[in-house]
């Protein structure tokens, strides 16, 4: 970590443009530990930069990987599997499956109506992961950016039916198949970052994504013989890292 310092931004995005600019080099070549994922706020009130210490990776192919002191120990295939998610139950009869199924769409609907949006809300799937399905018209402030919105419907759907419940039900929101738009884009993201890590032989940084997202990135490499994946960063600013893969 010779020659790290703090940088800041409205974002740990932000943040990490401007140490690369600072240091001179390509964000490929920088390192950093986020050190606050900064604050929104609420309409703007008690928002708070990101801030990030960032210093030059050090040529050691070691180092390209995190494995220098202090960096994130790398996850592999606990990440792809349990990252962020309760355990799924198992719901034993058809009975059981369908009544939850109904619970989840009468709860997502209370909620949409509480938020003043209309929309139809029904079951596209009560099999394990539940699916409830969203459509109707101008619904991108259900999804947000990057489906953030989405990703505190669906939380807030769980938390409710899991009052009772000794575990996490495992509930999936969907809106105007966003998802299944999402993960394609996901996977070919995945397949054109890996293209270029064969061809320059060097580690990419994707942009910081929920657990859901990268874990499509995951699997979507998994079986790749000449790259492979791993994560960085803490909570908000977690991020997958595409790099060549190392032989043992």
């Amino acid at each position: 970590m010779e020659g790290a310092a703090e940088y800041s931004g409205k974002t740990v995005d932000d943040a990490v443009a401007q140490a690369a600019a600072a240091l001179g080099v390509p964000r490929d070549d920088l390192a950093y530990d986020v050190i606050s994922p900064g604050n929104r706020g609420v309409f703007g009130i008690g928002a708070e930069d990101a801030r990030i210490r960032a210093w030059r990776r050090q040529p050691e192919s070691a180092q390209q990987y995190g494995e220098s002191p202090g960096a994130v120990e790398i996850v592999e295939d606990e990440e792809i599997w349990d990252e962020d998610e309760e355990e799924t139950p198992v719901l034993q009869t058809p009975q059981q499956r369908e009544a939850l199924a109904e619970e989840a769409r009468q709860v997502t609907n209370d909620l949409l109506d509480a938020m003043n949006i209309e929309a139809d809300v029904t079951v596209r799937s009560d099999e394990q992961p539940v699916v409830v399905a969203i459509s109707g018209d101008n619904l991108g402030v259900l999804i947000g950016r990057r489906g953030d919105n989405l990703s505190a419907l669906q939380f807030m759907v769980n938390l409710i039916l899991s009052r009772n419940r000794r575990q996490w039900p495992r509930i999936v929101i969907d809106v105007e198949n966003y998802r299944a738009r999402r993960e394609e884009s996901l996977r070919t993201l995945a397949d054109r970052v890996a293209y270029r890590v064969r061809r320059n032989g060097r580690p990419f940084t994707l942009e910081a994504m929920p657990a859901g997202d990268r874990r499509i990135i995951h699997l979507a490499l998994r079986d790749s013989g000449d790259v492979e994946t791993y994560s960085i960063g803490e909570g908000p600013a977690r991020r997958v890292v595409i790099a060549p893969r190392r032989s043992h």
